[in-house]
């Protein structure tokens, strides 16, 4: 679990000045910081310190002040520039001795924000590290998980091919989805085989959906063809008992 306290104490040293403005969809709005962004969703500071994930789906823009981040991608290149700004789902990204990047947010793996405040007296510390990952066990039997895919150690990992114009994908999409937002221990991560062609080819994927599920020790538990929840569920509860 991520230690709230350390980051209220920078968070109130840092807003007096300068914030971020995030905009929602359902057209609210708030003052803060953005501290990050993993697993599709935003972690936010609030001016009163109060630290809140919220989804890619539900902010429409943010207006970054001053902010620079580094920026992992699905192919596992990383990018260092200005947040310049995000809409509707597009990170606007300024770079040195360049034009400015475009990113789709659901391409980005993993966002680490920095502070570019300069002056002392209001230079916060770097936000807390994220737990370490989970070493494998000895006796774990399961494959290990191979190729670009990387599952977030730690955690379980479910990873679902799919494509929109896919009506089992519509179905069982959702579905993934809230099992994980149900069990913090789970992370989803999504491929669009329409624009990664090369990841659909090398994980063999030739009907959709395919979902595979890892362990916390990036063990594969299951090579799921279609929209089978029972199956999900079950491969999902084997996960969280261990090897």
């Amino acid at each position: 679990m991520r230690q709230i306290l350390p980051v209220c104490v920078w968070i109130a040293l840092a807003l007096s000045a300068r914030a971020d403005v995030i905009e929602f969809q359902n057209s609210a709005k708030s003052e803060g910081r953005v501290l990050a962004f993993f697993n599709q969703r935003f972690e936010f500071a609030d001016k009163d310190g109060s630290v809140t994930h919220v989804k890619l789906q539900e902010v429409e823009r943010i207006n970054f002040d001053s902010r620079t981040a580094a920026i992992t991608m699905r192919d596992r290149t990383i990018l260092n520039g200005e947040l310049l700004g995000l809409e509707d789902g597009v990170l606007t990204v300024g770079v040195a001795n360049g034009e400015p990047r475009h990113v789709a947010a659901a391409e980005v793996t993993d966002l680490t924000v920095n502070s570019t405040v300069t002056e002392a007296a209001t230079r916060p510390p770097p936000p807390p590290s994220r737990p370490k990952p989970t070493p494998a066990p000895a006796s774990d039997p399961r494959p290990q998980a191979k190729g670009s895919i990387d599952p977030k150690r730690g955690k379980i990992t479910i990873v679902d091919f799919y494509a929109d114009w896919c009506g089992p994908c519509k179905h069982i999409g959702p579905i993934l989805e809230k099992i994980a937002e149900g069990n913090p221990d789970i992370v989803m991560q999504k491929v669009n085989i329409d624009k990664h062609r090369d990841l659909a080819k090398e994980y063999n994927v030739t009907a959709i959906p395919h979902i595979f599920i890892y362990d916390k020790w990036g063990g594969q538990v299951a090579d799921i063809l279609g929209a089978d929840e029972q199956r999900v569920r079950k491969a999902v509860a084997t996960a969280s008992g261990g090897p």
